[in-house]
């Protein structure tokens, strides 16, 4: 059984805990009926805001803030770097509006820095794979600590970044076969609007999404 789920990194909230009650209930259920239960965490621990994150780490992180309070404090450092990220984003915009030549600062942005760092992950580039490594594990430490409290253990963390990419490839082939897919400015994306049986109302909400950027593997 697969419950729980959040994503690294992020303080566990009052939106992951119906899950993992219900989860928690569930497994017990089958576990007292005679059944052998294995209880997964399916971790959101890959994609690109982890280059964000490695990249904020670089610039407002702490080892002492880290091994005291990890996922407190790389929460701090995600919400201060996706603040600078947004700033520049507005500054890019602006001298483009004004005609202005932003090549430079794009060439240095957080975003460009992020991409790259992930795309290192996505090569298994060992540095980047450690750092990152690293994150998960203290974040699941202190997950551990949490489900503690509340009786629940987990026989797997699982999660993203155990699926491995030919799946991934294969997965993105099938949606390209089945039309599903398109490319749109050099990337790959799911217009919901263009699909069968989505209403207008359900096209609106769901509108587009990236599965893979120009610049980087996202999926």
């Amino acid at each position: 059984m697969e419950f729980s789920s959040p994503n690294i990194a992020k303080p566990f909230h009052a939106g992951h805990l119906r899950s993992t009650i219900i989860g928690g209930f569930l497994a017990n259920l089958y576990a007292g009926a005679g059944w052998e239960v294995v209880r997964i965490n399916y971790l959101g621990d890959w994609g690109k805001q982890y280059g964000i994150l490695a990249v904020g780490f670089g610039k407002y992180g702490s080892e002492e803030k880290l091994v005291a309070d990890p996922i407190g404090h790389l929460f701090d450092v995600y919400v201060a770097i996706s603040a600078d990220k947004k700033a520049e984003e507005e500054e890019i915009k602006k001298l483009q509006d004004e005609g202005k030549d932003a090549s430079e600062l794009q060439s240095k942005s957080i975003d460009g820095q992020a991409l790259v760092y992930f795309k290192a992950m996505c090569d298994k580039e060992p540095a980047a794979i450690q750092q990152w490594s690293r994150f998960r594990d203290l974040s699941i430490k202190r997950y551990q600590e949490t489900y503690a409290r509340l009786n629940i253990a987990f026989d797997v963390y699982s999660g993203e970044s155990q699926v491995e990419q030919e799946w991934m490839d294969l997965a993105a082939k099938k949606l390209a076969d089945l039309g599903i897919s398109e490319e749109s400015e050099k990337a790959v994306i799911v217009d919901f609007s263009k699909q069968k049986g989505v209403t207008t109302k359900e096209a609106k909400q769901l509108g587009k999404t990236i599965i893979r950027e120009s610049r980087c593997l996202l999926y």
